[in-house]
């Protein structure tokens, strides 16, 4: 798909679908399909983060929030959950168990459904608490990262965690550092799924699913 350009074009068709109305939610689905398709992380990064722009500077939704909403669609329910994802995630222990992509398809779909709904929730409600701050989208230039001197020191904790790849290249390209993002990524991209990964067990366990 990134070889022939059918990601980029399909990361468009998604988004002008969902309009700047629903920014959030249009880049979200768009990097969600990319990464079920069997999109690379890092291709999906690059082809969705132009459409993005577009559509949370016309929707005025903060540039922060967009390292944590690709990271949602990309780096979470589609890689690990949703049965028959083609990542390397999910299919690298099929050889090990003798299962297939589609083992687990109900206790799955329901932890996909809560990392997915509770990421949205989420980012949904910290549009709303930036822009009651006034604090809506700013052109990358404007936000730049200004001299080492001037820049606030990365919280101590925040320096010592571990960063994956994937991450890193989504804020390089994003132009932001992990001190503005990081909050909303580890929410979705860590609490949330940990919430699935229990819930699910749980349910399991139970016998419910």
């Amino acid at each position: 798909m990134e070889d022939t350009g059918a990601a980029k074009s399909l990361a468009q068709r998604i988004a002008k679908l969902f309009g700047s109305k629903r920014a959030i939610l249009g880049v979200l689905i768009a990097s969600a399909i990319l990464t079920y398709g069997g999109v690379s992380l890092f291709v999906v990064v690059f082809a969705i983060y132009p459409l993005a722009i577009a559509l949370f500077r016309e929707a005025n939704v903060s540039r922060n929030l967009l390292p944590a909403t690709i990271a949602l669609g990309a780096f979470t329910f589609t890689m690990t959950a949703i049965p028959g994802t083609p990542q390397i995630q999910n299919l690298i222990p099929t050889a090990t168990f003798k299962t297939n992509a589609m083992s687990g398809s109900i206790i799955g779909i329901v932890s996909g459904l809560i990392m997915a709904v509770g990421g949205y929730l989420w980012l949904a409600y910290r549009d709303k608490k930036l822009k009651a701050k006034n604090q809506g989208f700013t052109e990358p230039n404007e936000s730049s990262v200004a001299a080492s001197d001037e820049q606030d020191s990365m919280n101590v904790i925040l320096a010592i965690l571990p960063h994956n790849g994937a991450l890193l290249t989504l804020l390089a390209v994003t132009g932001l550092r992990h001190k503005e993002t990081y909050k909303d990524v580890f929410v979705v991209a860590f609490i949330i799924p940990t919430i699935a990964l229990f819930a699910g067990v749980a349910l399991a366990a139970a016998g419910i699913i």
